[in-house]
Protein backbone atom coordinates (compact mmCIF):
# COMPACT_ATOMS: atom_id res chain seq x y z
CA UNK A 1 0.00 0.00 0.00
CA UNK A 2 1.35 3.40 -1.01
CA UNK A 3 2.06 6.09 1.08
CA UNK A 4 -1.09 7.91 -0.21
CA UNK A 5 -3.26 4.96 0.16
CA UNK A 6 -2.34 4.78 3.67
CA UNK A 7 -3.04 8.89 3.87
CA UNK A 8 -6.30 8.26 2.67
CA UNK A 9 -7.53 4.89 4.69
CA UNK A 10 -6.51 7.36 8.27
CA UNK A 11 -8.74 10.19 6.98
CA UNK A 12 -11.24 7.46 6.50
CA UNK A 13 -11.19 5.90 9.66
CA UNK A 14 -10.32 8.95 11.78
CA UNK A 15 -13.89 10.81 9.90
CA UNK A 16 -15.92 7.85 10.47
CA UNK A 17 -14.58 7.94 14.06
CA UNK A 18 -15.36 11.90 14.42
CA UNK A 19 -19.17 11.03 13.07
CA UNK A 20 -19.84 8.39 15.70
CA UNK A 21 -18.43 10.43 18.33
CA UNK A 22 -20.55 13.74 17.12
CA UNK A 23 -23.45 11.63 17.13
CA UNK A 24 -23.45 9.59 19.95
CA UNK A 25 -21.37 11.78 22.69
CA UNK A 26 -24.05 14.27 23.19
CA UNK A 27 -26.36 11.29 23.89
CA UNK A 28 -24.37 9.45 26.15
CA UNK A 29 -22.66 12.58 28.19
CA UNK A 30 -27.03 13.95 28.38
CA UNK A 31 -27.99 10.31 29.88
CA UNK A 32 -25.12 9.99 32.43
CA UNK A 33 -26.28 13.63 33.33
CA UNK A 34 -29.95 12.49 33.80
CA UNK A 35 -29.46 9.54 35.53
CA UNK A 36 -27.10 11.41 38.07
CA UNK A 37 -29.75 14.37 38.68
CA UNK A 38 -32.97 12.30 38.43
CA UNK A 39 -35.30 11.12 41.19
CA UNK A 40 -35.81 7.58 41.11
CA UNK A 41 -38.87 7.41 39.13
CA UNK A 42 -37.39 9.56 37.01
CA UNK A 43 -34.38 6.93 36.24
CA UNK A 44 -36.36 4.45 36.29
CA UNK A 45 -38.18 5.59 32.87
CA UNK A 46 -34.41 6.68 31.64
CA UNK A 47 -33.25 3.45 31.71
CA UNK A 48 -36.21 2.05 30.60
CA UNK A 49 -35.57 4.43 27.78
CA UNK A 50 -32.99 3.44 26.73
CA UNK A 51 -33.31 -0.17 27.00
CA UNK A 52 -35.99 0.18 24.47
CA UNK A 53 -33.63 2.29 22.72
CA UNK A 54 -30.49 -0.74 22.30
CA UNK A 55 -33.16 -3.12 21.31
CA UNK A 56 -34.52 -0.65 18.79
CA UNK A 57 -31.11 -0.31 17.55
CA UNK A 58 -30.05 -4.22 17.88
CA UNK A 59 -32.93 -4.49 15.12
CA UNK A 60 -31.59 -1.64 12.94
CA UNK A 61 -28.29 -3.93 12.93
CA UNK A 62 -29.83 -7.47 12.96
CA UNK A 63 -32.60 -6.47 10.41
CA UNK A 64 -30.82 -3.85 8.55
CA UNK A 65 -33.82 -1.54 9.24
CA UNK A 66 -33.54 2.32 9.70
CA UNK A 67 -35.76 3.12 12.86
CA UNK A 68 -35.30 6.67 13.51
CA UNK A 69 -37.55 7.05 16.44
CA UNK A 70 -34.42 5.55 18.74
CA UNK A 71 -32.85 9.16 19.39
CA UNK A 72 -36.32 10.62 20.29
CA UNK A 73 -37.38 7.61 22.42
CA UNK A 74 -34.27 8.22 23.94
CA UNK A 75 -34.70 11.98 24.55
CA UNK A 76 -37.87 11.72 25.87
CA UNK A 77 -36.14 9.88 28.67
CA UNK A 78 -33.42 12.41 29.42
CA UNK A 79 -35.74 14.88 29.38
CA UNK A 80 -37.91 12.98 32.48
CA UNK A 81 -34.52 13.71 34.25
CA UNK A 82 -33.09 17.13 33.29
CA UNK A 83 -34.87 20.18 34.41
CA UNK A 84 -33.81 22.08 30.81
CA UNK A 85 -34.30 20.14 27.39
CA UNK A 86 -32.80 22.90 25.55
CA UNK A 87 -28.68 22.00 26.09
CA UNK A 88 -29.17 19.02 25.02
CA UNK A 89 -31.09 19.89 21.81
CA UNK A 90 -29.11 22.66 20.58
CA UNK A 91 -26.19 20.05 21.15
CA UNK A 92 -27.80 17.51 19.29
CA UNK A 93 -28.64 20.34 16.54
CA UNK A 94 -24.89 21.37 16.19
CA UNK A 95 -23.31 18.30 16.70
CA UNK A 96 -25.97 16.80 13.79
CA UNK A 97 -25.48 19.95 11.33
CA UNK A 98 -21.64 19.49 11.42
CA UNK A 99 -21.71 15.88 10.78
CA UNK A 100 -23.87 15.97 7.98
CA UNK A 101 -21.86 19.08 6.05
CA UNK A 102 -18.93 18.43 6.94
CA UNK A 103 -17.61 15.37 8.55
CA UNK A 104 -20.16 12.72 6.38
CA UNK A 105 -18.89 14.79 2.77
CA UNK A 106 -15.19 14.55 3.68
CA UNK A 107 -15.21 10.89 4.76
CA UNK A 108 -17.25 9.63 1.80
CA UNK A 109 -14.35 11.95 -0.24
CA UNK A 110 -11.81 10.05 1.58
CA UNK A 111 -12.97 6.65 1.06
CA UNK A 112 -13.40 6.94 -2.68
CA UNK A 113 -10.06 7.99 -3.00
CA UNK A 114 -8.85 5.18 -0.67
CA UNK A 115 -10.93 2.99 -2.88
CA UNK A 116 -9.49 4.81 -6.04
CA UNK A 117 -5.78 4.34 -4.87
CA UNK A 118 -5.82 0.80 -3.90
CA UNK A 119 -7.02 -0.36 -7.02
CA UNK A 120 -4.23 1.59 -8.46
CA UNK A 121 -1.60 0.08 -5.66
CA UNK A 122 -3.36 -3.54 -6.42
CA UNK A 123 -2.46 -2.95 -10.42
CA UNK A 124 0.90 -1.42 -9.76
CA UNK A 125 2.28 -4.68 -8.17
Amino acid sequence: MSDVTKSYKIKHRLLSLLSIVLLLGPIVAFTIMGFIQGEIHEKLVLGCTLIIAIILVAINVVMKYHIRSTLWILVLGIYMCLDNIMPLLLTIAITTIIDEFIITPLNKKYKGLYVINNEIDKRGK
